[in-house]
């Protein structure tokens, strides 16, 4: 393949980001522990932290967060979560797969799927939508965090009769709920 070849470029970018951002939410559910287990930074980790995956390490945080009681940061750490999830089998498609040309002389990003024993394939949109959702996701977990970190009110849990669910904290949230 010729390394000059523009769609491959903007695939290698794609891809880079794509990476880059899962790293960086990987990273950044360190901090997510620290707040779960109300730990001051340096924040210790459990021992299998390290050698642990990345689904491996929100279902670690995961199992704290249950025993915690519900607050507007709980409601928001469970939703990314949810999000963070869908996209692990994209990544590792990425990750672990093969950029090939097919028919035409197109690319699409090829992979091995044990679990069905077939080979799968990721279009270059596909890619572009994943690069997107990622982006997005590792700054909606660092605005998580932040929010954490400064105002406590986002952190306390709900006072008896307040609505389950509300994350409205002052001073105004400038990322609310992301359905």
């Amino acid at each position: 393949m010729n390394t000059g070849n523009p769609q491959r470029s903007h695939w290698a970018t794609s891809i880079g980001w794509v990476i880059y951002s899962m790293n960086e939410i990987d990273y950044l559910l360190i901090n997510v522990y620290g707040i779960v287990t109300q730990q001051p930074i340096p924040i210790k980790l459990p021992a299998k932290w390290m050698k642990a995956t990345t689904a491996e390490r929100l279902k670690i945080v995961e199992s704290v967060l249950r025993d915690v009681p519900e607050s507007p940061a709980t409601q928001r750490i469970n939703r990314i979560f949810t999000r963070t999830k869908a996209l692990l089998d994209k990544r590792n498609h990425i990750a672990h797969g093969v950029l090939a040309l097919v028919d035409g002389g197109g690319f699409e990003m090829l992979r091995f799927h044990k679990g069905s024993n077939q080979m799968i394939s990721m279009s270059y949109s596909e890619i572009l939508s994943l690069k997107e959702t990622a982006i997005k996701l590792s700054d909606d977990l660092s605005l998580l965090i932040a929010l954490c970190t400064l105002h406590k009110d986002f952190v306390s849990p709900y006072k008896p009769g307040e609505t389950l669910g509300s994350e409205i904290i002052t001073p105004y949230d400038p990322a609310p709920a992301v359905q």
